[in-house]
């Protein structure tokens, strides 16, 4: 059983005189920086008050500034200071003729003035005369000497008091120089503006810029540092590159050449940190070790020479070198242990060893011993659980520890109550005693319950829960168990938390019976995953056999899920249920599904169309065989036709083969008629032929002009009669014909006597008349008429008694 115990420390702090750094800054010809214990420290040239003592005495060793403790950044220029305090507010003091406080003033201070009451500046960077910031807000702001634009605010005026540059929020790093300034955005670009009369900004010209200007496209810049008038950066691929004035090699190019755009100097890829001076360089690679190069007339390249160098050059061996700045010609860095080293130009102190002597090679500058202490009371009754442990920092390391029981580490632990101590020696001999009583007391202190938090995940993937690793550690002052965890749901720890809220109550006691406040650990397990609906596809289908759209079978569609999820429902779109008649056309179902927690599945559409392949038929009312009507020639008929369809459908249209109208009279013989219907889906039925026939069975009839009596006619012995007989029909019918008994032609004399004329006729249709006979009777009412030849008188012919007399007569008769 793992057991977790948690110490009660008794946290004991001694100081002894000042502590070691954790930052510095050089100006011109003075230095600032911050201790460990956040306290302000300066030393060198103080003619303007830009050490911050209240004082313009220059001073040779490091000198604290006021007694606060919440120092956080700082930037020095040429005669002032800057800086910034935990509370995110801005001071400055020193020098300020040209406005670079940023008090709104043009009045020296001689001790840190807060400048306005934002608390929200985040980074700075002073120059020789002016002085720029970066808000937590990604602002950039900036005040002082503008005589050359470095302010960036596109003019040259200068500025008492801070003024925002641009409106841009994403301004990371920024550094400044006499007259120009060189910034990094959050982005990795580079910008640069002010004077640019050696190339030190970089864009390839020697024109001044009077606003923030991007150098080039590249987005891998990382840090960066400039001189007077050159510049320098590192790149995220950690490559060393510079440009600007290089007349005494401080580019590091291997040459005395200006440049005026970025130079990447050598191939290197593990340079770190840099930082430049008025015309030397030094850096550090991560392997710890130191190189400088650039103008060494002040020793300022700490390499034991006054020889100038145009390429980076290894400063000693040491390989754990932290941080560096470099004033006008002198240089300080931190090594990792804290320890402060300085070379170069000492003549105000600025080196800050107590002397004014120049150093050509890196020189510690001390720091007081001291040491802070922490011990364990015992608190367990009769235990030997008693620690007690020093650090030691500042004087000269390495340390050397000797505890009143022998030991010579810097902890030890096993200590019953009573009194030990410590004495700590540094590498020149410093020493100081810590004394620790370790005291034995009951135990009352109950033991503290730390689970690992709240949870609120997700499910798995396919899991309707998740596995959440839960824990709980117990600290106490004495032995204390393993909590005990108790879920809610009354499961195990490790089995899987289902979707919702799990309590877990965590319990333990002490080894004295201590019982701790039991903790309550939430596991809130939320079901992300949708639920997927599974439809069967697209269907197709034809209508039912009599049926206007079809019955379809429409399988449910399916839905899985993690956790417990219902049947989908399905909504057509024409809102009747699923198991109805589904209409000729396409029908949409929409299924949509929830699970048990509320997910609802992306809908799922399934199509359900319905063809009519159906045609409809047609019915006519049969077809028609009659008589014509009376007195006319055809016959009325009454034809009709009805269509059944699965669907709607219209009355049949027929049409007649003598293409007249379905209600006018049908002529004699046979007529057709052709029904057509489509129904409302365009299914054309099979066209029905019905006939309607009409037949004549009407015969003409004769009528004669009656039978004729007459008389003969003068000197003839006959007369001349005239006959005639018309025949009317329904139909059409032609002119009756007679035929006399004696044959002869109608216009010929009749006979005295009786002759009989015998009409007949038939309709255009062949239906023959009755015959009817008419009779001429011609009575001859003429006596006829003798003629003699003449009286005679004669005389007796010779030898006769008489004569021979011809006589005769003639009659003459019609």
């Amino acid at each position: 059983m793992k057991k977790n115990l948690l110490l009660l420390f008794v946290l004991l702090t001694a100081q002894i005189n000042a502590q070691c750094w954790r930052s510095i800054r050089t100006g011109t010809y003075h230095t600032i920086a911050i201790k460990t214990d956040g306290t302000l420290w300066a030393w060198g040239n103080n003619s303007q008050g830009q050490l911050g003592d209240g004082t313009t005495i220059q001073k040779y060793s490091p000198t604290q500034i006021g007694t606060a403790t919440d120092w956080k950044t700082i930037n020095v220029g040429q005669n002032h200071s800057t800086a910034i305090k935990t509370d995110g507010t801005l001071w400055a003091w020193g020098y300020n003729v040209l406005g670079q406080l940023g008090d709104g003033t043009t009045t020296a201070r001689n001790s840190p003035t807060q400048i306005g009451t934002a608390t929200d500046w985040k980074a700075l960077a002073a120059g020789s005369n002016h002085t720029t910031a970066i808000k937590t807000d990604g602002t950039l702001w900036a005040w002082g000497y503008n005589g050359y634009g470095q302010l960036g605010d596109g003019t040259t005026t200068n500025r008492n008091s801070p003024t925002q540059i641009g409106t841009a929020i994403d301004w990371k790093t920024i550094a400044l120089a006499a007259n120009h300034t060189v910034a990094i955005k959050t982005d990795g670009t580079l910008w640069s503006w002010g004077y640019n009369a050696s190339g030190q900004l970089g864009d390839g010209t020697n024109t001044t810029k009077y606003s923030p200007t991007q150098i080039g496209s590249a987005t891998d810049w990382k840090t960066l540092t400039v001189g007077q008038n050159h510049s320098t950066a590192i790149k995220t691929d950690g490559t060393l590159w510079a440009w600007g004035y290089n007349v005494l090699g401080q580019l590091g190019d291997g040459t005395t050449t200006a440049r005026n755009s970025p130079t990447q100097i050598g191939t290197a890829t593990d340079w770190t940190t840099i930082t430049a001076g008025q015309y030397h360089t030094t850096a550090i690679k991560t392997d710890g070790t130191l190189w400088a190069w650039g103008y060494n007339g002040y020793r300022q390249l700490g390499d034991g020479t006054t020889t100038n160098r145009n390429s980076p050059t290894q400063i000693g061996t040491a390989t754990d070198w932290k941080t560096i700045t470099a004033g006008q010609h002198h240089t300080m860095a931190i090594k990792t242990d804290d320890t402060l080293w300085a070379w170069g130009y000492n003549a105000s102190g600025q080196l800050g060893d107590g002397t004014n002597v120049i150093k050509n090679a890196p020189t510690a500058i001390s720091c007081s011993l001291y040491a802070t202490t922490t011990q364990t009371n015992v608190t367990c009754n009769g235990s030997i659980m008693g620690t007690a442990s020093v650090t030691a920092s500042g004087g000269t390391s390495p340390y050397t520890y000797l505890w009143s029981n022998g030991n010579e580490t810097a902890s030890i632990t096993g200590l019953t109550a009573g009194d030990n101590s410590c004495t700590i020696t540094d590498n020149i001999g410093a020493t100081i005693v810590k004394n620790f009583t370790i005291t034995t007391t009951t135990d009352t202190t109950i033991p503290v319950i730390s689970a690992n938090g709240d949870k609120s995940v997700n499910i798995d993937s396919g899991a309707c829960g998740a596995s959440v690793i839960v824990s709980a550690t117990a600290t106490d002052n004495c032995s204390v168990g393993v909590a005990t965890g108790v879920r809610s749901d009354a499961l195990a720890l490790n089995a899987v938390y289902p979707i919702g809220t799990t309590t877990i109550t965590w319990n333990v006691s002490d080894s004295n019976g201590n019982a701790a406040v039991a903790v309550v650990q939430t596991v809130i397990v939320t079901d992300n995953q949708l639920p997927v609906i599974t439809a069967f596809g697209a269907i197709h289908v034809s209508t039912d056999a009599a049926v206007c759209g079809a019955s379809v079978a429409v399988a449910t569609a399916l839905a899985s899920d993690n956790c417990i999820v219902g049947t989908p429902n399905g909504v057509r779109s024409d809102a009747k249920l699923l198991a109805e008649i589904y209409p000729i056309g396409t029908t949409i179902i929409t299924w949509n599904v929830s699970d048990s927690n509320g997910n609802a599945a992306v809908a799922v559409i399934q199509t359900v169309t319905v063809i009519d392949n159906e045609v409809p038929v047609i019915t006519a009312n049969g077809d028609k065989s009659v008589n014509v009507g009376s007195g006319v020639c055809g016959a009325n008929v009454v034809v009709s036709a009805t269509a059944t369809d699965n669907c709607s459908v219209n009355t049949p249209t027929g049409i007649r083969s003598d293409a007249k109208l379905l209600t006018e009279l049908y002529p004699i013989g046979t007529t057709t008629i052709t029904w057509n219907v489509s129904d409302a889906n365009e299914n054309a039925a099979v066209a029905v032929t019905q006939t309607v026939t009409v037949s004549d069975n009407v015969i003409p009839v004769i009528t004669a002009d009656g039978d004729k009596s007459v008389n003969v006619g003068s000197g003839v012995c006959g007369a001349n009669v005239v006959v005639s007989a018309t025949a009317t029909d329904n139909c059409s019918v032609g002119t009756p014909t007679g035929i006399r008994s004696d044959a002869k032609l109608l216009t010929e004399l009749y006979p005295v006597g009786i002759t009989t004329i015998i009409w007949n006729v038939s309709d255009a249709n062949a239906n023959a008349a009755v015959a009817v006979t008419q009779t001429v009777t011609v009575s001859d009412n003429v006596i006829p008429v003798i003629t003699a030849n003449g009286d005679k008188s004669v005389n007796v012919g010779s030898g006769v008694c008489g004569a021979n007399v011809v006589v005769s007569a003639t009659a003459t008769d019609n």
